[in-house]
């Protein structure tokens, strides 16, 4: 196994390890009103959480000056950011770190096998953000067309759905526009 392919696997590790710690506080806050034991418990399940979450964060915990270092271009520092970047770990505040990490990538000089890499994952993050915006774009109009009939039942059964929840709506090929006015039929 290369180290590349060491450092994804510990990625993965690692997002496993800090989603089932953040679970525990959940778990855990749900009782800790029960008695003096639960909010203990309570209270060792967020002790433990923040006490490893920033070293579970990146593989070998956190990297002195991470982001001057990928700034100034430490391949070493850059493949630990490419392996984040491409494997995009899910975890608590793993968008934010995801998001910086890429800023900084932005910026930093690398090498061709790098810049390389950085390309292609660039390219597929724009593809990416164009398709749920033209998601949100179609599902906004469908939501749109349908408010008149969800405001109707709103009180009944009071849901939010994000207007790509109703992108690929299908209405038969009829047109999603309801008059809120006779005047409009």
């Amino acid at each position: 196994m290369s180290n590349r392919e060491q450092l994804r696997a510990k990625m993965i590790e690692n997002a496993a390890e800090i989603n089932r710690l953040h679970s525990r506080v959940h778990e855990t806050l749900k009782h800790r009103s029960e008695s003096d034991e639960a909010r203990q418990e309570w209270s060792r399940a967020c002790e433990e959480f923040h006490a490893r979450y920033s070293q579970l964060c990146l593989p070998d915990g956190p990297h002195p000056n991470l982001y001057d270092r990928i700034k100034t271009g430490d391949p070493a520092m850059i493949e630990v950011a490419l392996c984040f970047l491409e494997v995009r770990p899910y975890f608590f505040r793993s968008g934010y770190h995801w998001k910086t990490i890429l800023q900084k990538c932005k910026r930093a000089p690398m090498c061709g096998e790098q810049s390389e890499r950085f390309s292609r994952l660039l390219e597929k993050y724009t593809e990416w953000k164009k398709l749920r915006r033209q998601s949100s774009k179609r599902g906004s109009a469908v939501h749109r067309d349908l408010l008149p009939l969800l405001l109707r039942f709103y009180n009944l059964f009071p849901v939010k759905l994000s207007d790509n929840k109703f992108d690929g709506f299908g209405n038969g090929g009829r047109p999603l526009h309801y008059p809120l006015h006779s005047s409009e039929t």
